[in-house]
């Protein structure tokens, strides 16, 4: 069963995910953001984890402001985004750091995330799931009943959408279309706030509840 470790880093409360596979001890790390890497290094290593990946559920800076320090020291971790958000690691304007005052080192993507790409951590399987909206380029990852929900869905809410390179109509689509199918026991696991389900946001979310309402 797959091990995940969940708590908040950086001045915006961003949740940052530690995947890990206790048998082969392969592990993913999940949207690092700012403080992440002092405050899970030690863990990582006492654990020793084999870090393969570094994934960043889209382009803003509270989610991916600690990727080159992982990058320097595990330089085995691969770093992955969805194509369409990719610039946002390279430039501080796209990515928010420069307005939002944080630290910005930029850091290229070696491989991008999309629709179909086997990524697995010993015999569990993820899925990669596109939901933009939120940026052009948002995903969310589901391996067995958890979805890492990045700043897609929360509870009793959704991501913003008027950030540059957000769209309402293209969010609530992703929404429905990607997550809406899931079963109700999922566990969504947001990018901010506290872990819901499907089932909850589908009967509960008030953003939801008028999509699904309209004709």
């Amino acid at each position: 069963m797959l091990k995940v470790i969940r708590e908040t880093f950086g001045p915006l409360d961003t949740y940052s995910h530690l995947l890990a596979d206790p048998g082969s001890r392969e592990a993913f790390l999940v949207d690092p953001g700012w403080g992440s890497f002092e405050g899970w290094r030690s863990l990582v290593e006492k654990e020793r984890f084999a870090l393969k990946a570094i994934l960043n559920t889209h382009g803003h800076i509270d989610h991916t402001c600690d990727n080159a320090l992982w990058k320097d020291a595990f330089p085995g971790a691969r770093l992955g985004i969805h194509k369409s958000d990719a610039l946002m690691l390279e430039d501080a304007d796209l990515s928010g750091a420069a307005w939002l005052d944080f630290p910005f080192r930029p850091t290229a993507a070696d491989f991008y995330l999309e629709t179909g790409l086997g990524l697995a951590l010993g015999e569990v399987k993820f899925r990669i799931l596109a939901t933009p909206g939120h940026t052009p380029g948002g995903v969310c990852l589901l391996a067995e009943n958890n979805l890492i929900a990045g700043d897609t869905l929360f509870k009793g809410g959704v991501g913003r959408w008027d950030l540059p390179g957000g769209n309402y109509d293209d969010l609530m689509t992703s929404i429905k279309r990607e997550l809406l199918v899931l079963s109700d026991d999922t566990n969504v696991l947001p990018g901010h706030g506290e872990p819901t389900t499907i089932g909850r946001e589908r009967k509960y979310n008030p953003f939801i509840s008028a999509t699904e309402r309209k004709p």
